[in-house]
């Protein structure tokens, strides 16, 4: 083959289908001693079902959606075997850098929080932290928090919440 291995970038969000990359292997033989088949050694662990390759083109797509979440750096290894007879092969591995997209919301983690204040409690007492976590990475996982207007039409304006800490205090 042309290289034993090759790297490509992906977004992670790319439809099944999408081109990735092409292989190609040389075969100096003359007829179909000489014509190139290819296929993919597939590995659960690798991730490489997330992958097609077309036998005669060497074209590789993707087969199903791609997450980053699952496997950053999904590889598969390419078989590339002529029609002779014995017929010969070579292999060449092809590994994909998937670039995280913010596809994953932030998880509180409980949905309902319930406590009871005194009507007294001084301002600036702090009595509930609420934590939500978002699987993507770096900056695209960082959460911030706010306090929406609830049910009635007014913000409560009794209370401040942390933007960065999720710390529920009293106003």
């Amino acid at each position: 083959s042309d290289a034993q291995e090759y790297e490509q970038t992906v977004p992670e969000v790319v439809y099944p289908g999408s081109f990735v990359l092409q292989v190609t292997a040389r075969d100096k033989d003359q007829g179909p001693n000489g014509e190139v088949r290819y296929s993919i050694l597939h590995t659960a662990r690798t991730h490489s079902h997330w992958f097609a390759i077309d036998p005669v083109t060497g074209i590789v797509t993707t087969a199903s959606p791609l997450d980053y979440e699952t496997d950053p750096r999904p590889q598969l290894t390419v078989l590339a075997t002529d029609r002779g007879k014995p017929s010969l092969s070579s292999t060449a591995v092809v590994r994909v850098v998937l670039q995280d997209i913010n596809d994953n919301e932030p998880v509180f983690e409980s949905t309902f929080y319930n406590v009871s204040l005194k009507e007294n409690v001084p301002p600036g007492t702090c009595f509930l932290q609420v934590t939500a976590t978002d699987a993507d990475s770096g900056s695209l996982g960082s959460v911030s928090y706010s306090l929406g207007s609830g049910i009635s039409s007014f913000a409560p304006s009794a209370f401040r919440l942390g933007d960065e800490t999720g710390q529920l205090c009293t106003a």
